[in-house]
């Protein structure tokens, strides 16, 4: 058989990871059998994930399985200050941050109340100072930031359209990640929200909604 050529097989392998680290995610703790089985993967390629997760300190220990009978198996976990987040929201009265952790839990958050119809430069100074404050507070935790997401009330693209903001064409992601040199994802706020119910909310278990 024709072996794979190296990108393919990179591509391959950053799938498979990031699958273990969405179940991982889910449905901690399991053990590497687990994963293989959930996942349909042999438990070579799991050990192989496994150990390059915890050499960058993404995966730790959580216990032993002692559900079944023989040997109890070695169950692991995401570790949850291996890795932070921002979270930001920009609304029409109010501008909003969090800080959270790998598995998603809130470590910090802050809101600041802003007029309505304020011009841009205001909202965004507003945001901003909260994004600074967001990334002080990973800093004391001694935390790597993986990025920063925005909810905003408008159509977003490859720029911002929010008549409610009266912002038109606003290169918010473009901006942003020039000041902190980070991956910045714009949404709308409705969209983000859906995602955070399937994430963490009502719709955790489901295979679609509304």
């Amino acid at each position: 058989m024709k072996k794979k050529p190296y990108s393919q097989q990179k591509e391959a392998r950053q799938q498979n990871m990031s699958r273990l680290l969405r179940d991982l995610w889910r449905h901690s703790p399991l053990s590497k059998a687990m994963l293989a089985q959930r996942n349909g993967l042999t438990k070579g390629t799991v050990t192989s994930i496994c150990r390059d997760l915890a050499a960058q300190g993404l995966i730790c220990n959580a216990g032993q399985d002692r559900t079944g009978f023989g040997r109890p198996g070695d169950l692991i976990e995401l570790n949850p200050s291996a890795r932070c987040s921002i979270g930001a929201e920009i609304s029409t009265n109010y501008v909003a941050a969090v800080l959270t952790d790998l598995c998603g839990q809130p470590l910090w958050q802050r809101t600041a109340s802003i007029e309505i119809g304020s011009a841009q430069e205001i909202v965004l100074a507003q945001a901003e100072s909260l994004i600074s404050e967001a990334i002080d507070q990973a800093r004391v935790r001694a935390f790597p930031l993986l990025g920063i997401g925005v909810g905003v009330p408008g159509v977003v693209n490859n720029r911002v359209n929010a008549p409610a903001l009266g912002w038109k064409e606003v290169p918010l992601k473009q901006i942003w990640e020039q000041k902190y040199d980070l991956p910045v994802i714009v949404e709308n706020k409705a969209r983000a929200g859906a995602v955070a119910e399937v994430l963490h909310g009502s719709a955790r278990d489901a295979t679609s909604f509304i």
